[in-house]
């Protein structure tokens, strides 16, 4: 995010990704100072890498300028030589002497009176960047809580999108189940009337075979008992009439 928003001069985003990255050592800073421009990193790296025991190590000066690794150099030779006498405080302003003379100005002698009006003015840069620096983190802190502010609160808007949406779909499911189980009563009681009048249908059939075979019956009995009472009668006659002949003949 840093090398595109540095190439492409993205300042917020270049501010934004300069406030997130954190290097591991001054080293780093300093290499990341020199490839994107951060010029406030310069000086800190330059002198947190005096302050420190350990010398540069070949891998470290081989991916450095050759002014940077000339500079930290110099000033460390001074400082363990014992020929300059300074403070942890004052190194940064060491560096800073160095690279004007790196650069061609001339500092004047520490003995004299200009030397000491250099001193109180680069006491007073280093007092400026520092309330600069504490500013920009300040600055940046409102900037973090801001985001973290609008990050929650866009947090807390997709929570209630999402747990409306689940409302929704609850809702939706629940007059979904409704729909459904009124479908299913209503089919189920359509096809208990249709077996209702299928055996209404049955039963109506049934009863009114039975009747028409009970008439059936009850013709054929009577028709019966009609051709027992003629067949009986036929039998009278035919005994009568049998009587009658032999009547007459015992008469003859």
């Amino acid at each position: 995010m840093l090398h595109l928003s540095t190439r492409w001069s993205f300042s917020s985003i270049r501010k934004l990704a300069l406030s997130s990255i954190e290097p591991p050592t001054p080293h780093d800073r300093l290499l990341l100072a020199r490839a994107y421009s951060v010029d406030d990193w310069v000086v800190p790296a330059l002198s947190a890498l005096c302050e420190r025991m350990a010398p540069l190590t070949l891998s470290e000066a081989q991916q450095m300028n050759i002014e940077d690794v000339v500079l930290v150099s110099t000033v460390r030779e001074h400082i363990r030589g014992r020929t300059i006498q300074v403070g942890a405080a004052e190194i940064p302003l060491r560096v800073e002497a160095e690279q004007l003379v790196a650069l061609g100005h001339r500092i004047p002698s520490s003995s004299s009176r200009e030397s000491e009006d250099v001193a109180g003015a680069w006491h007073s840069r280093t007092r400026l960047e520092k309330a600069e620096a504490e500013a920009r983190a300040k600055a940046q802190e409102a900037m973090r809580q801001r985001l973290a502010a609008e990050a929650k609160a866009e947090e807390a808007r997709n929570k209630a999108k999402e747990d409306a949406e689940n409302r929704a779909k609850a809702e939706e499911e629940v007059k979904a189940k409704e729909t459904t189980d009124r479908e299913a009563r209503a089919k189920a009681a359509k096809e208990v009337k249709v077996i209702a009048d299928a055996e209404a249908k049955a039963t109506a059939e049934k009863a009114e075979q039975e009747a028409d075979t009970r008439a059936v019956t009850a013709k054929a009995e009577s028709a019966v008992v009609e051709e027992t009472k003629k067949e009986k009668g036929r039998k009278r006659a035919r005994r009568k009439a049998e009587s009658c002949r032999q009547g007459r003949k015992a008469c003859r």
